[in-house]
């Protein structure tokens, strides 16, 4: 049997600047900062999640803002952008935002499709799509960003590889999406049974360089499993495609295992619960700095050595 998924979880990229990352997307964009913690892995650096006012999956961008790290070069074997989702008629109005911010953006991409794209600080290949999805009630727009125009979700990644097939088996095999041809070179791939809530394009790039993760690249995208049950069958599932899964991994606000995709893009599923509410009321989410047991008696030299970042 297809695995169960339900849809797109989250989406996580690198950064530099942690600062002009929660400016761009809480002040720009108008998500909400929701958890201020660190890179489980690797506690020296932050881990920020933004999304709509509980952290609702779907709505989850998040980053590694490292002010050491190179930026990206793009290439092939990249999730090379994210597309936010807004409601029917919100394009306009966000152009007229990013002319006035000052912020380079496009009108129409290849894909065929209406969208507005543009970069963030660090170069981060970005999107805004039309919907007609309904307005979800834990929707809490920005300050001055209208909710009948602001960000709802992330409605898909676009994936660039060398050689669509292999991706697209996968894809339909391991994780029951299905193809619906875009173009000869582009394919969009939809979730039978979640074909709403996330979708995966796959571009067929061939001649470039394979591509170098650094700010400004997506490090992976999570797929929701709806809970522990439902994750550990979509694991043996997944296992007889990529014996290489890992194991379950607990990441406090959820549950994860990642595995390759061909030709080597990192995918993630991720289960719904717990969520950010298990150590933070609902108006506390991004206030302070979070951190998982294991990394508490870090915590005096995280404070200092970490660059501070103003609560909302």
């Amino acid at each position: 049997m297809q695995p169960a998924l339900k849809g797109l979880h989250h989406v996580t990229a690198f950064a530099r600047d942690p600062l002009a990352n929660v400016t761009f997307y809480r002040d720009i964009l108008g998500l909400r900062m929701i958890k201020k913690t660190v890179n489980f892995d690797d506690p020296s650096v932050y881990h920020l999640y933004f999304g709509d006012r509980i952290g609702s999956p779907g709505t989850l961008m998040t980053f590694f803002p490292n002010p050491n790290m190179v930026h990206a070069e793009h290439g092939h074997t990249e999730i090379r952008r994210a597309i936010f989702r807004v409601p029917i008629g919100g394009l306009a109005w966000w152009e007229r935002r990013f002319k006035e911010a000052g912020l380079a953006y496009r009108r129409g991409d290849q894909s065929g499709t209406e969208r507005i794209t543009f970069s963030d600080p660090d170069g981060l290949h970005l999107g805004l799509e039309e919907a007609g999805a309904p307005m979800p009630e834990s929707l809490t727009p920005g300050v001055g960003i209208p909710a009948e125009v602001a960000i709802s979700a992330i409605a898909g990644v676009v994936l660039h590889v060398p050689e669509a097939e292999p991706t697209n088996l996968f894809l339909a095999e391991a994780l029951g999406f299905q193809v619906a041809p875009m173009t000869e070179s582009r394919q969009q791939l939809r979730l039978a049974d979640a074909p709403e809530n996330g979708w995966v394009e796959v571009v067929q790039e061939k001649g470039l360089h394979r591509a170098h993760f650094g700010a400004g690249m997506i490090h992976h995208v999570a797929w929701r499993a709806s809970d522990d049950e439902s994750q550990h069958a979509i694991r043996e599932h997944i296992a007889r495609y990529n014996p290489s899964i890992t194991n379950i991994i607990d990441r406090q606000y959820f549950k994860s295992i990642y595995f390759a995709v061909p030709p080597g893009l990192v995918f993630e599923v991720a289960t719904d619960g717990p969520g950010f509410t298990i150590d933070q009321s609902e108006t506390e989410l991004g206030h302070g700095l979070m951190l998982p047991p294991q990394h508490e008696p870090l915590r005096p030299e995280l404070e200092k050595k970490l660059v501070p970042i103003p609560d909302p």
